[in-house]
């Protein structure tokens, strides 16, 4: 079952990663009554991931209840993007952060405490 949630976060995390690295780059543009859409080939395999990583959501949706997968998909995407951001992007963290990351992790591992425990 932890499959599906490591797919979802790959899809999820890696898209956000491939649209930020497109964000400023070179740009197709496409202009048509009034709106116009940039777009390079890290957008769009950042919007490929991120459309497989709603795909994958409903199936998630599914497989677990909705107070278990949200709070769990949330908060370790959530980590894997500020962890991302440092190794990818050389993004700085503070301590307060890095606390509150460490926090964030507790709460992950104490959901997923058997139930029989509690």
């Amino acid at each position: 079952m932890a499959f599906y949630i490591v797919i979802y976060l790959f899809f999820t995390v890696g898209g956000l990663i491939f649209m930020k690295l497109g964000a400023g780059g070179t740009n197709i543009v496409y202009e048509k009554f009034n709106l116009s859409i940039s777009l390079n080939l890290y957008i769009i395999l950042g919007l490929i991931l991120y459309l497989l990583s709603f795909l994958m959501w409903i199936v998630l949706l599914k497989k677990y209840d909705l107070s278990y997968i949200v709070p769990i998909t949330t908060s370790i995407s959530y980590i894997a993007v500020i962890i991302s951001g440092v190794f990818i992007f050389n993004e700085k963290i503070s301590l307060l952060n890095g606390i509150a990351l460490f926090i964030i992790l507790i709460g992950v591992v104490l959901l997923n405490i058997p139930k029989s425990w509690s």
